[in-house]
């Protein structure tokens, strides 16, 4: 069974409410008080399959949790989460900032793969930003917060376009030019295929065949743009999600190889080896 031990790793539209589907056009905002102050100002590991989260520590600070990152930051300060990123937070408490909270689909107010607001969703991130930028996005909290609470019909439709200003306004902040985005829609589709498929462990011929290319020409792309080849990059996408699951479920090294497709988990210990440079049974927690 597979649904067990991917769902040991909670998740939630909005931390501690039940539900996980996809939800198109949704937008939320609150304070990060509002939420943290429940749980003592511990948010634990979790995730969001279909969502986006954007955090503004405004002042005060926090230790974050994002997959391999793990800092404590300061305000003014911004995080992005994508989907599927696993993540957790421990406030100071009083921390000030807001959380806004977008379903996978917004993404798409995007222009293209160069546009700014694709390219601040496109991956997790951890940035100072000044204190101009932070009082900038604080003002357009607050008329979401307002927006948010009123009722009336044709709100959301205004909600929506103000959290594309805040997207947008955070975007400026950020020097993409250091972070070595995709350029290439294909390269944008792939990794989306990858996403979909990692578990299944296709071969490459497969992602090429997809995307309507050679097999060699799709090693051109990924070397150009991911400095690896295809298999590499599914590769690094497997080993992510077994030290997910690793770190945040309870299940044992081999029901997570037989869960992530591998037969023998002697193999899978290997691979897990050579793709971390740690044995599976070096994490913190896993059972044999």
């Amino acid at each position: 069974m597979r649904d067990p031990i991917r769902n040991a790793i909670p998740r939630f539209v909005l931390y501690g409410e039940e539900g996980a589907g996809n939800d198109p056009g949704f937008v939320h905002i609150e304070t990060i008080v509002a939420r943290s102050s429940r749980y003592e100002w511990e948010i634990q590991p979790h995730r969001h399959d279909y969502f986006f989260q954007l955090l503004l520590v405004r002042a005060g600070g926090a230790q974050v949790e994002m997959d391999e990152i793990n800092r404590t930051i300061s305000g003014p300060a911004l995080v992005v989460v994508p989907p599927g990123v696993v993540h957790g937070f421990r406030f100071v408490p009083g921390v000030e900032g807001v959380v806004l909270t977008l379903s996978s689909d917004f993404v798409h107010r995007s222009t293209s793969i160069a546009d700014p607001l694709h390219q601040i969703l496109e991956s997790a991130r951890l940035v100072s930003v000044t204190q101009d930028v932070a009082d900038r996005l604080g003002r357009v909290s607050l008329e979401m917060l307002d927006i948010q609470m009123d009722r009336r019909e044709g709100q959301g439709a205004l909600l929506t376009a103000f959290a594309e200003t805040w997207v947008r306004l955070a975007a400026r902040s950020i020097d993409h030019a250091a972070t070595g985005l995709l350029d290439d829609v294909r390269m944008d589709e792939l990794r989306g295929l990858v996403e979909k498929h990692f578990q299944e462990q296709r071969p490459v011929s497969f992602y090429a065949q997809a995307l309507g290319m050679t097999a060699r020409n799709l090693g051109r792309l990924t070397q150009r743009h991911f400095g690896c080849s295809p298999k590499e990059l599914i590769n690094r996408r497997l080993a992510l999600e077994a030290r997910r699951l690793l770190l945040y479920s309870n299940a044992s090294g081999r029901q997570i190889a037989a869960e992530l497709g591998f037969d023998d988990p002697s193999y899978f210990s290997r691979f897990y080896a050579r793709m971390t440079g740690r044995r599976p049974s070096r994490e913190p927690g896993i059972r044999q």
